[in-house]
C-alpha cells in the first residue's frame, strides 16, 4: 500500500517518467545542437514532421508514404544556399547526427555535393511493423539492390551492389557471380505486385543496363556467359532486353568490344580513370 502511495504521490508532482512523444525518442543534446548549427527554422520544422510520420507508420501505405517524404527530405532540409561544391558545406554536414530515423546525412562527388543515404536497419524493421508483406520485400530489395542507399536528388542511385568500384569514378561489373540473376528474379516478383512500380522498373533499368552496357566483367568469360545464359533463359524478359542481352552474349564469347576477369587484371580498361 505504501509504495502504490508513493507511486501516486509522484505520478500527481509530475515525477513519473514521461511518455514518448509522438515523434518518437527525443532528440539528445548533441542530436539538437546538429539541427541547430545545420538546420533553419523550416527545416527543423521538416525534420520534426518527418519523424512524427515515421514513428506513426503502422500499415503498408504509411510506409510508402513516408518513404516518399524521406526521399525528398534533402530538398526540405538544406537550403540552396549551402549547396556551393566549394563551400565544404557538404563535408562538414555528412557528419551530422540529426536524429533522423531511417535515414541520415551523406554526400557524393569526393563529398563536394550534399546527400541522404536510407540506415537500413529502420527502414527494415519499420515495413516489419506492418501487416504487409510487399513493403518487407521492398525494403529488402531496395538495399540488397544497391547496397549503401544514397539519395541524390531525391532519388536512390549511385553506385549497385553488382558493380565494384576501383577508382572514384569506375570499375567493373560483377557480371557471373550470380548477383544480376537472382535480383532480376526479385524484381520480377515484385513487379507482380504493383508496388512502387517506378522505382522497382528503374532497378531493372539500371541492371540490365549494367549488362548490356558497361564493357568491364570481373569474373573470368567462362562465368560471364554461364550467368548471361541463365538470364536469357527466364520468360519474363521482353523483346528488347532480350536481343540486347543475345548480343552481349555473343560480344563476350568472341571478346568483342568487352573486357572479362577484371577482377585479377587491374589492366583493364576500367580499371582507373
Amino acid at each position: 500500500m505504501r509504495r502504490l502511495s508513493v507511486t501516486l504521490l509522484m505520478a500527481a508532482l509530475g515525477c513519473a517518467e514521461a511518455p514518448e512523444s509522438p515523434s518518437g525518442p527525443p532528440l539528445t543534446a548533441d542530436q539538437e545542437a546538429a539541427q541547430s548549427r545545420f538546420l533553419t527554422d523550416s527545416g527543423r520544422e521538416a525534420a520534426e514532421a518527418y519523424r512524427s510520420a515515421f514513428a506513426g507508420i503502422t500499415t503498408v501505405d504509411d510506409f510508402s508514404d513516408v518513404l516518399d517524404q524521406a526521399l525528398a527530405l534533402q530538398a526540405r532540409l538544406v537550403p540552396d544556399d549551402s549547396l556551393d561544391e566549394y563551400g565544404q558545406f557538404a563535408y562538414r554536414f555528412q557528419a551530422a547526427d540529426l536524429g533522423l530515423p531511417g535515414i541520415e546525412p551523406s554526400c557524393v562527388a569526393e563529398c563536394t555535393v550534399v546527400a541522404m543515404q536510407l540506415h537500413r536497419e529502420d527502414i527494415e524493421a519499420a515495413a516489419a511493423g506492418t501487416e504487409s508483406s510487399e513493403d518487407d520485400a521492398f525494403a529488402g530489395l531496395l538495399f540488397d539492390f544497391w547496397g549503401f542507399a544514397v539519395v541524390v536528388d531525391g532519388e536512390v542511385g549511385q553506385w549497385p551492389s553488382f558493380f565494384e568500384r576501383t577508382w572514384d569514378y569506375g570499375g567493373y561489373s560483377l557480371l557471373g557471380n550470380g548477383e544480376h540473376l537472382s535480383l532480376l528474379r526479385r524484381i520480377i516478383s515484385m513487379e507482380a505486385t504493383g508496388f512502387r512500380p517506378e522505382e522497382v522498373a528503374r532497378m531493372r533499368q539500371v541492371l540490365i543496363g549494367d549488362i548490356i552496357g558497361y564493357p568491364c566483367f570481373g569474373p573470368e568469360a567462362d562465368a560471364v556467359v554461364g550467368e548471361l545464359e541463365s538470364i536469357l533463359a527466364l520468360e519474363a524478359l521482353t523483346e528488347g532486353e532480350r536481343t540486347s542481352l543475345e548480343r552481349r552474349l555473343s560480344e563476350v564469347g568472341t571478346g568483342s568490344g568487352v573486357e572479362v576477369g577484371c577482377a585479377a587484371d587491374l589492366s583493364c580498361s576500367c580499371a582507373s580513370g
